[in-house]
């Protein structure tokens, strides 16, 4: 459970793959915001530098503050042109677009690392549950399957593993069922049979011995005939006792039982 799953690490690369996108994105809209700055700012100075040169008698606040015209933007555009400061001047010469777009960047950067680290910090602390919760449900199993069968996932909480989780105990509890059944069949089984061998050990022994007693030699009719009536009746204690153990509860469903594991151990072999 140290390692990561392939799906976390998929998820992470992607996760990984929109960031850059992100970025690239960021750069991209930085590069676009200042470019229109800059853009915005010429308009304006050519503006305020046309109306000066139209109006050389106007103070300059009234540059500021004016109204310009197309006449004024076209003068200063001619002007400013001469002096090296147009819409294709690099903004980076520009001291007040440099400082803008610098404002920009720490500020779109700022926001986009935190967006980052809180998308990173929710999936870490996701995996982590996810993978705590799972190293405690592999725990579980595995002691389950070492054969402490009273062992349960814990399932109390809500979500897509835990519902799972819950499924499992289901499965759990009905696989501890079935071997405490097969438990109590067995134990049914080696009762069974050693009550049965204990019932049938003295009338086999008895048989066995009226049969060697009639094997003898020399032996005349009414001795055999004696110890013939013995066997029957040694004979129906036997029928009596196969009788009794067909009639206990329960032998006819471990019977059947039997019967049906043997049917499928031969279709298992011939498959």
């Amino acid at each position: 459970m140290k390692r990561m799953g392939k799906e976390t690490r998929r998820m992470l690369c992607w996760l990984l793959a929109i960031c850059m996108a992100a970025a690239i994105g960021m750069v991209i809209l930085l590069s676009y915001m200042t470019n229109d700055f800059h853009k915005t700012m010429v308009e304006h100075d050519y503006g305020t530098a046309g109306y000066l040169v139209n109006h050389p008698d106007s103070n300059v606040a009234a540059a500021f503050t004016k109204d310009k015209t197309d006449s004024d933007l076209k003068a200063g555009k001619q002007v400013l042109k001469e002096a090296g400061y147009h819409e294709n001047t690099d903004p980076r010469m520009v001291p007040a677009v440099a400082a803008y777009q610098k404002r920009i960047a720490v500020m779109l950067g700022g926001m986009l690392f935190s967006v980052f680290a809180a998308v990173f910090l929710t999936v870490w602390i996701y995996i982590r549950r996810q993978r705590k919760a799972l190293a405690k449900a592999d725990t579980v199993i595995t002691r389950f399957l070492e054969g402490d069968t009273d062992q349960r996932i814990d399932s109390e909480e809500t979500g897509d593993w835990y519902s799972l989780f819950h499924r499992i105990n289901e499965l759990a509890a009905i696989l501890s069922a079935q071997a405490e059944h097969e438990k109590q069949t067995r134990i049914f089984l080696q009762d069974m049979i050693s009550d049965v061998s204990h019932q049938l050990k003295t009338p086999l022994a008895a048989l066995k011995m009226y049969d060697e007693i009639m094997a003898q030699e020399g032996t005349d009719s009414e001795t055999i005939h004696a110890f013939s009536q013995k066997s029957l009746r040694e004979i129906r204690r036997v029928e009596e006792v196969v009788y009794t153990l067909l009639k206990k509860p329960g032998w006819t469903q471990v019977w059947s039982e039997w019967k049906r594991r043997r049917k499928t151990l031969k279709c298992s072999c011939v498959t």
